[in-house]
């Protein structure tokens, strides 16, 4: 079992998306952190580098903001390969970035005022009552979707689906797909889950959560019942 450095192996020539799925099971823990090469200088000094960590120019690689190295699509495979290897774990983050370490601190949120009991009270019961308001909304006719099918609804300018499974209950989630934004009434339900109709992701539509990438967000779910032959959705 071993720590595994995303882009630290990269520093020394090997290709970190290989490195993932060649060490499977043998990973525990991720650092996630991202190089900038520089081709120039490996072109005469080669990888190994144990030059001043402050000389950028000077130096073969250096370690660099998360996704400033490499881009948005590189991690998502980053993230596939490691899921596919067997890795569901943390990704710590690690900052190196010499460049960014002077920018200013951040600015610290103010901590509210402290509250007596009975405003706190008040408080919670106030949320209480506003989550417990949210409308009903008539999505369909119970009767409009067979067993294991989903169907789209829109209202308020968002899309839902709504999904009844092999038990004749019916579910509703964001209606698209999390990676990139797919209509998910149009993929395959089986049993509690549907597989989005584009990259195959697949998601347990009673909770949302995401069951097979690429999709790594999961959905948002929303209540339902059935009165007088009606699906409705709490929206």
């Amino acid at each position: 079992m071993g720590r595994f450095d995303s882009l630290g192996h990269e520093g020394m020539g090997a290709d970190p998306l290989a490195a993932a799925e060649a060490l499977g099971a043998a990973v525990y823990h991720v650092h996630a952190k991202d190089t900038m090469l520089n081709r120039p200088v490996q072109a005469t000094t080669s990888l190994l580098e144990n030059g001043n960590l402050m000389d950028i120019p000077a130096r073969s690689w250096s370690y660099i903001t998360l996704g400033f190295g490499h881009g948005e699509e590189w991690w998502r495979q980053f993230c596939y390969r490691l899921k596919m290897a067997g890795y569901d774990g943390w990704l710590s983050i690690e900052h190196e970035d010499v460049l960014l370490n002077s920018l200013g601190a951040r600015k610290v949120r103010r901590a509210p005022p402290e509250r007596d009991a009975v405003s706190s009270r008040r408080l919670q019961t106030a949320r209480y009552l506003r989550r417990d308001s949210m409308p009903w909304v008539d999505a369909c006719a119970a009767d409009e979707i067979e067993a294991e099918e989903a169907k789209r609804f829109e209202n308020g300018g968002r899309t839902f689906a709504i999904f009844r499974n092999d038990a004749d209950e019916y579910y509703c989630t964001d209606g698209l797909c999390t990676h990139e934004k797919i209509h998910l009434a149009d993929g395959l339900v089986m049993g509690n889950t549907v597989e989005c109709p584009k990259h195959a992701s697949v998601f347990d539509f009673t909770t949302g959560e995401v069951e097979t990438p690429p999709a790594c967000e999961n959905l948002k779910t929303y209540k339902t019942k059935v009165e007088n032959g009606r699906v409705m959705v709490e929206v």
